[in-house]
């Protein structure tokens, strides 16, 4: 073999592995527990939260969780895009919440 065409080999990465489960879990915390959690709806890329008092947010915690927007479109309703895979989000968080 010539040096420096070689076959390199990745350095195999310590990650965790990502589930919906666990998102939703997170997420749901964040939104401030299954007692201020009302409702939860989506559409193509958009969760659709009711809450009950949305003062108690942990609006850090969902922008650490590198959601591409958060908006609050009510005093009670916020809506989260989280992108084509929100329907698994909603129904582990409405089954959490059944």
């Amino acid at each position: 073999m010539t040096p420096g065409r070689e076959k390199i080999q990745p350095k195999e990465e310590k990650t965790k592995a990502f589930t919906y489960d666990d998102m939703s879990i997170e997420l749901l915390d964040a939104l401030g527990g299954k007692t201020n959690v009302l409702c939860v709806d989506h559409c193509i890329t958009r969760l659709r939260v009711e809450v009950k008092n949305i003062s108690i947010i942990d609006k850090q915690a969902l922008s650490n969780m590198n959601f591409s927007h958060i908006v609050e479109t009510s005093g009670h309703e916020i809506q989260i895009i989280i992108g084509t895979e929100v329907q698994f989000i909603a129904e582990i968080l409405n089954e959490i919440l059944m």
